[in-house]
């Protein structure tokens, strides 16, 4: 098998999942610090007050969007973070949008003779991961209008969603990780909490694809290792000062991927075997309980409460 094929198909095998990165997102800006800085950025100004807003349109089965601020009751952000390219944004945030306004007012108030008024929507997608050649521009713009099957000089309906391409190609974040060089283009943004979160979002990317390879054990000792060199270099100090921040940050980026990776690469029992045992004792430097730790294996292996405790108790 050529070198380019096993790099495909093991990159194919360790695709991160979106759900660990939205939970990291979500643990960056439930903390009062980041919300206000991030809404004080997307809306422009110096935000004295700001409110988590989410929504779960129906129509998207259900699923919450990203982050949302009411800002000083004047405007409504929404962002979302996608960690590959979507030309869809403008459509879905019209959706979540509309959502949001709707819950603001009371139906009966849409067809009576007074103007109802409404916050001011603010559409915003933040685009992150490994990239083979770097954008172009860092800042720019989704229309709904571009998906219209004809086109339209003056749409009667519009949506757009303004964007950050905060991915970074693999020399880029090497360069990051080994030297602390941030790319010039990215630059105006370096004490922005997002392009914080890209870099580190880009970082665990980059270890799994890039340096790890084959060894997807070592995942959680590597994501603990990228959360110690960003609180050295000052980036979300408080969050990976936060013991627990750390423990569930290695978990959400690591375990899944590790358990994927050695079930579908190995296809033989030893192969899980090994899997489990890393991952308990990942978990146990990383000081988790041991009854925690149980629970978590039972769920991520699907083993009986039991099996897991008793192989918990011999490997911990």
């Amino acid at each position: 098998m050529s070198k380019k094929k096993q790099e495909r198909e093991y990159q194919e095998v360790l695709e991160p999942n979106r759900l660990y990165k939205n939970n990291f997102f979500q643990r960056i800006y439930e903390r009062d610090k980041y919300l206000l800085e991030v809404a004080s950025f997307l809306a422009q100004k110096e935000v004295r007050k700001s409110q988590v807003a989410n929504v779960k349109p129906i129509l998207l089965g259900n699923r919450q969007n990203d982050l949302s601020v009411i800002v000083d009751d004047v405007f409504y952000c929404m962002l979302e973070a996608q960690s590959t390219w979507n030309p869809n944004m403008p459509f879905r945030l019209l959706n979540y949008i509309l959502t949001a306004l709707l819950k603001l007012v009371e139906q009966n108030e849409l067809y009576e003779d007074k103007l109802v008024r409404i916050k001011v929507p603010k559409l915003f997608t933040v685009f992150t991961g490994l990239c083979t050649v770097a954008p172009a521009e860092v800042v720019g713009e989704l229309r709904l209008s571009d998906a219209f099957a004809v086109k339209q000089e003056a749409p009667d309906v519009e949506a757009i969603v303004h964007t950050f391409h905060f991915n970074m190609t693999r020399k880029e974040t090497a360069a990051y990780i080994e030297e602390g060089t941030i790319p010039v283009r990215l630059r105006p943004f370096s004490d922005n909490s997002l392009l914080w979160y890209a870099m580190f979002t880009n970082s665990v990317d980059y270890y799994y694809k890039v340096v790890l390879k084959d060894r997807p054990e070592a995942g959680g000792q590597a994501v603990a290792w990228l959360c110690e060199l960003f609180k050295a270099r000052g980036i979300f100090v408080d969050l990976f000062e936060d013991k627990e921040v750390i423990n569930m940050t290695v978990m959400d980026f690591s375990y899944e991927d590790e358990l994927k990776y050695v079930a579908r690469k190995e296809g033989r029992e030893e192969g899980r075997e090994e899997g489990i045992i890393v991952s308990i004792k990942v978990m146990a430097d990383l000081g988790v309980s041991k009854p925690e730790t149980v629970i978590k294996i039972a769920k991520m292996f699907d083993l009986p409460l039991g099996s897991a405790n008793a192989l918990v108790e011999e490997f911990y």
